[in-house]
């Protein structure tokens, strides 16, 4: 097992096909492994042992928000299932900015994401666990000597007691915590020709459930829970939602996921007086699909900034039938706007449009909107 610390690095830089992606706090990865194919052989005792297949073990990186938008784009590809295989390089980089190992690796895919738990009581800073699947690694560890030069950018700190959620219909403003959300894509090896390495193609995404707490007595999600899954009726339906990772000042959105299809199926109550947290009430919903937004994390560079504010992303979560403020109008109809295309009803020239078609966008937006009096 390789691991950041044991090749002395002060650093760990990670790129992409040739574009420096992110700095990585930590590293693993495994060297080539191969199969151990056994034999039996008529007459005797024991089994005839050789040399199969070679495979290599994922990447397993760590990193903060600070990362390159080509980095989110493929993480958001990931989700969509679009995502291509890559060629990439792990440097590891003396505190002085000197070269000392190099870690490359080929057609690989991001087989696993997982953003942190977040807690409104949590003084932790927030990090990126990505794991990717090569179909080859190569450590060269005589490159001549020379410096790196580094680049950062935009994202700031990322803590995980700054968050937004957001579900259609529920009051989620007291949710002080939301699990860990592994996601993970499962991948088929290929074999071509007589390759000793099969290649790996992703079969599917694995979508992880919502859980989040909040203190008693969480009306909303209770009668939720009553309707959708003790006495469900034809009028109770999924819901959409959103999470907000936010920076350090709350009107800055560093990235957002968006929920769709949300569906609850269990609700748990907790007490704890060890944990000085008291009573939870705890519910997790299945969930259909996620996407990425951007905010401050995942923009080009030429549009963020260091220190620039972002607003949240502009297709915020389908609030179905809600009211459009406190003391507002409420909010009767949306249009839905398949992900591959375009409603005639949303202006094609819109910011919101743009974002659709780069694929930042959730599958329902409202538009319109038409509004009850």
């Amino acid at each position: 097992m390789v691991v950041a610390s044991q090749i002395h690095a002060g650093r760990l830089a990670v790129e992409i096909e040739g574009e420096q992606v992110c700095w990585a706090t930590s590293m693993e990865a495994g060297p080539a492994t191969a199969e151990v194919v056994e034999q039996a052989v008529a007459g005797g005792t024991f089994m005839l042992k050789r040399i199969g297949g070679v495979g290599y073990e994922p990447i397993r990186l760590t990193c903060g928000p600070r990362i390159a938008s080509s980095l989110f784009g493929w993480m958001h590809e990931m989700l969509s299932g679009t995502q291509q295989a890559k060629n990439g390089a792990l440097i590891a980089v003396d505190y002085a900015g000197s070269v000392i190992d190099r870690l490359n690796f080929t057609n690989a895919l991001i087989t696993g994401l997982t953003l942190p738990a977040l807690d409104a009581g949590s003084r932790e800073a927030g990090w990126f666990v990505i794991e990717l699947s090569p179909e080859r690694t190569e450590l060269v560890s005589s490159s001549p000597a020379g410096s790196y030069q580094g680049v950062s950018w935009p994202g700031g700190n990322w803590a995980v007691s700054n968050f937004r959620l957001t579900i259609a219909g529920l009051d989620c403003t007291k949710v002080a915590q939301v699990d860990a959300l592994p996601i993970s894509v499962a991948v088929v090896p290929q074999r071509a020709g007589p390759q000793p390495t099969p290649a790996v193609v992703p079969a599917y995404v694995g979508i992880p459930d919502l859980s989040v707490a909040l203190p008693p007595p969480a009306s909303d999600f209770v009668q939720w829970h009553e309707d959708f899954v003790i006495h469900p009726s034809a009028g109770t339906h999924e819901k959409h939602g959103q999470l907000d990772y936010l920076a350090p000042t709350p009107h800055d959105t560093l990235f957002s996921v968006t929920f769709d299809q949300l569906g609850i199926y269990k609700l748990t109550r907790s007490y704890d007086a060890s944990a000085q947290v008291g009573q939870r009430v705890r519910a997790r919903m299945y969930c259909g699909r996620l996407q990425l937004s951007p905010g401050i994390v995942g923009q080009p560079s030429s549009t963020s900034q260091p220190g620039a504010t972002s607003p949240p992303p502009l297709s915020r979560v389908l609030i179905q039938d809600q009211a459009a403020a406190p003391t507002g109008p409420r909010i009767s109809n949306f249009t839905r706007v398949p992900s591959e295309g375009l409603d005639r009803d949303l202006p094609a020239d819109s910011a919101e449009a743009a974002l659709i078609q780069r694929g930042f966008a959730p599958p329902y937006v409202p538009v319109g909107p038409n509004l009850d009096n």
